[in-house]
């Protein structure tokens, strides 16, 4: 989705994180207030680049606080967190009464947001771990010519991620291809059909990685554990635990360091530079599971971390930069928008129409 060659590392330099290194807003009149709570680095965000900053982050003996507006989501004795296809109901949608499928259910703080935007419908998760909990737990890594095609070779070293970075991640999802024993059950049938297939086609097929613990699909399998994976209940959340999502690693490593907490249930509506103190100030509201606001909050921080989706992010920034909280913010912020995830298509009277974003 993106039109031209996006650096990311200049992005994350110039505007996902703010520093005490950077000057001081001159257009912010505001100053740091005594009933502010003040934290060394404050994370916007629990998913994917707001969970491992935080844990990076309390390794370092830094103190940090994590904002996430969605719940936490344990996985409980009766397998019954989530919402499933065949039940949708309030947790499958964020703030909302219907589901991504139009189904009517009632208002609730669900792991599954959606939003109509023009041409394109994007879906973002909502909760503790963020999109870890609704994504389908592929850590597919791209080739070398695929990746230089978003990224440029001078700012972002691909044998460094291949080498350190992907290795790193793989080894703390604990993401493997589904074994021989699993993709023999009748319940991997298709991906069997699609494989034998490919090959006769003579075109490449191999098994992706996917951030799954398979000794309880197993269980799945023999009936030990609720059927989820095995049944393809992977949107709304993994009813047997079998997924790794990042409220199973990242997540509880960053809390047990000592120097992380974690604040569920607060949405963030505005971020400001403060004048004169190498400080940054985030105004959000504590809201209730139905989303109802109980208390309105602000924290000051020192550091100051994005991490809150592709969207999230995105509309945080854009507003600093309109009303002036972040005025060095240029005009590129907000443009040449793109996901961070899955594209979902349809082909129709062979005109491709792109269908949902995750």
């Amino acid at each position: 989705m993106f039109n031209k060659k996006f650096q990311r590392r200049h992005f994350i330099q110039s505007a996902a994180l703010f520093s005490a290194s950077l000057a001081a807003s001159v257009a912010s009149p505001i100053r740091t207030r005594a009933s502010d709570d003040y934290i060394d680095a404050l994370v916007i965000g629990s998913g994917f680049g707001g969970a491992i900053a935080a844990l990076r982050l309390g390794q370092a003996g830094v103190n940090t606080l994590i904002l996430e507006r969605g719940k936490r989501w344990p996985i409980t004795a009766s397998q019954n967190t989530f919402a499933t296809f065949n039940n949708p109901d309030g947790r499958a949608s964020w703030l909302n009464s219907t589901s991504v499928f139009c189904d009517t259910v009632d208002i609730y703080t669900g792991v599954f947001e959606t939003l109509q935007e023009k041409g394109i419908i994007v879906v973002n998760g909502a909760g503790v771990g963020g999109g870890s909990l609704v994504y389908n737990a592929i850590t597919y890594k791209p080739k070398r010519e695929i990746f230089y095609k978003v990224f440029d070779r001078a700012t972002v070293d691909y044998d460094e991620l291949d080498s350190v970075y992907y290795p790193r991640v793989q080894q703390m999802l604990k993401s493997s291809p589904i074994p021989q024993d699993v993709l023999a059950t009748t319940y991997y049938g298709k991906t069997r059909f699609f494989l034998e297939n490919a090959d006769k086609a003579g075109l490449p097929s191999f098994l992706l990685n996917l951030a799954v613990n398979w000794d309880t699909v197993r269980q799945e399998i023999n009936g030990s554990k609720v059927p989820s994976v095995i049944d393809g209940q992977c949107w709304w959340g993994v009813n047997s635990g079998a997924k790794n999502s990042l409220d199973q690693n990242y997540l509880p490593q960053a809390e047990n360091t000592g120097h992380v907490n974690l604040l569920p249930l607060h949405v963030v509506t505005d971020i400001a530079e403060i004048r004169g103190e190498k400080k940054y100030r985030v105004f959000c509201n504590e809201i209730n599971e139905s989303g109802q606001i109980i208390r309105k909050k602000t924290f000051t921080c020192r550091y100051l971390f994005l991490a809150a989706g592709s969207v999230g992010t995105s509309k945080l920034l854009v507003k600093a930069r309109e009303k002036g909280t972040l005025p060095y913010l240029n005009n590129s912020v907000g443009k040449d928008w793109g996901t961070n995830g899955d594209n979902i298509t349809i082909r129709s009277d062979f005109k491709i129409k792109l269908l949902m974003s995750f």
